[in-house]
C-alpha cells in the first residue's frame, strides 16, 4: 500500500535528509581520516629526513676518513708516534737499568758497612783492656 501522495513526499523529504546526514557524517569521517594519515606522513617524511641527514653526514666522514688513509697522512702519523714512543720506551730502558745498577751499588754498599762495622766492633773489643776487678779486703 503506497501512503497517500502528501505523505510520500514527506517520506522522500525524509529519506532524502537522513541520506544527506549520512554522507556528511562519511564526508566528515573521511575528512579525519585524511588529516590523520597527512600528519602521519608527515611526521614519517620528518624522520626519514633526519636519517638521509644523518647518513649523508656519516659518508661524509667517512669519505674524509677514507681521503686521508689514501693519502698516507694517517701512515705518516702512526709512524711519527711509533718513533715518539720507541724514544720513550728507550729513555725508559736506559732509567730502569740505570735503576737496577744504583740498588746492586747501594746493596754492595750496606753489605761493605756492615763488614766495616763488624771489623770495628771486633777491634774495639779485642783492643779494650779487662775491666779491673774489685780487690778483696
Amino acid at each position: 500500500m503506497l501512503a497517500p501522495l502528501e505523505d510520500r513526499s514527506i517520506l522522500e523529504r525524509d529519506d532524502a535528509a537522513g541520506e544527506l546526514a549520512d554522507l556528511r557524517r562519511a564526508l566528515r569521517e573521511s575528512r579525519i581520516r585524511l588529516r590523520r594519515g597527512a600528519w602521519q606522513s608527515a611526521r614519517q617524511i620528518c624522520a626519514l629526513n633526519a636519517e638521509i641527514r644523518r647518513l649523508r653526514n656519516e659518508r661524509d666522514d667517512c669519505r674524509q676518513r677514507l681521503e686521508q688513509l689514501a693519502s698516507g697522512v694517517a701512515i705518516v702519523e702512526l709512524g711519527q708516534a711509533l718513533m715518539r714512543l720507541s724514544a720513550n720506551n728507550e729513555r725508559l730502558s736506559a732509567a730502569a737499568r740505570r735503576v737496577w745498577q744504583l740498588e746492586k751499588n747501594l746493596e754492595a754498599a750496606h753489605a761493605e758497612c756492615a763488614r766495616i762495622a763488624g771489623e770495628r766492633d771486633s777491634l774495639l773489643r779485642t783492643q779494650q783492656p779487662p775491666a779491673p776487678r774489685e780487690s778483696l779486703p
